[in-house]
């Protein structure tokens, strides 16, 4: 055997496992639809680039509100939580 021939060998063996690998079963995972939200946070959040965080978080009053489509910072971000139900 050429060591041509070995490489392409080779190859197919570990074209062959890798694709025996692939071939594992998924176990199914329960989904729940969003229930009512625990408590919300809001976050008043300026440029990450000036530093740490007490650099760059403001207070809620900082914030420019009324418009949804304005994306400059700094910029309010909410953080609702979803309890965990057993």
């Amino acid at each position: 055997m050429t060591p041509r021939a070995g490489r392409a060998v080779l190859a197919a063996a570990f074209a062959a496992a890798a694709l025996a690998s692939c071939a594992t079963s998924t176990s199914p995972v329960s989904l729940h639809a969003l229930q009512s939200a625990g408590p919300v946070a809001f976050l008043c959040l300026g440029d990450r680039a000036s530093g740490p965080l007490a650099d760059f978080a403001h207070p809620l009053t900082s914030c420019p509100r009324g418009r949804l489509d304005d994306f400059s910072l700094p910029h309010v971000y909410s953080l609702p939580t979803q309890p965990i139900r057993g």
